[in-house]
């Protein structure tokens, strides 16, 4: 302990103390204004990234005004959930009831994975009447080490190999049970990995002409 002690006093507070001189020096030239529209030519270079994320030519204010439409649609379609569970318009109240039934709260770690595994096989299975095309590598679902569980995020994807031998894996994490309640459970699975990231990454690595890099 006296050797770490020493060690901290020696190495790690030194550096840190010059860490903070620098962020010190630093902070005169920093702009109070966030965002990349305040620096120089920035409506373009904002306007110019919109082009670069989604290929089409429109201003930031419009993607804007679509994207507040998406939400209201969203929000429209939660309403009629929660009024067909006997929430009227509170879907607030939904949600807390939701999170409180034990129903949706996994009994096993391979309960969870079981269920995952069934939204991905149910997103897979409708994913041809939304997309006109869909990857050749399946997606498989596996829990989270109990080793690493603690500390690793609620899930994350692993795309498949290049050559087919091993599909794209979906990793669960089953740590804490009654936080991993189904419900939110599926958005994520729908994120993360199908149609998700596993759509995004199996198809990029099945196009042909470029570089593997």
């Amino acid at each position: 302990r006296a050797r770490l002690v020493e060690a901290v006093e020696r190495h790690v507070r030194p550096a840190d103390v010059r860490y903070l001189g620098a962020l010190r020096d630093y902070l005169p030239a920093t702009r109070e204004d966030p965002g990349l529209c305040f620096v120089p030519d920035g409506e373009a270079r904002y306007a110019a990234k919109v082009r670069a994320y989604t290929s089409l030519d429109v201003s930031p204010d419009e993607l804007h005004r679509v994207g507040l439409a998406e939400l209201e649609e969203i929000e429209a379609e939660r309403r009629a959930i929660a009024r067909a569970a006997g929430f009227g318009d509170d879907t607030a109240a939904y949600r807390t009831a939701l999170n409180a039934d034990p129903a949706e709260i996994p009994p096993t770690p391979e309960a969870l994975v079981a269920r995952c595994q069934e939204d991905v096989d149910r997103a897979f299975a409708a994913a041809p009447r939304l997309f006109s095309r869909v990857p050749k590598a399946g997606c498989e679902v596996r829990r989270v080490e109990p080793l690493l569980e603690k500390d690793a995020p609620g899930a994350y994807y692993y795309p498949p190999t290049m050559d087919g031998s091993r599909p794209g894996i979906y990793f669960v994490n089953a740590y804490d049970l009654p936080s991993r309640t189904y419900w939110t459970a599926a958005t994520t699975t729908y994120h993360e990995a199908v149609p998700g990231h596993h759509f995004q990454i199996a198809l990029e690595m099945e196009l042909q002409g470029l570089p593997a890099f």
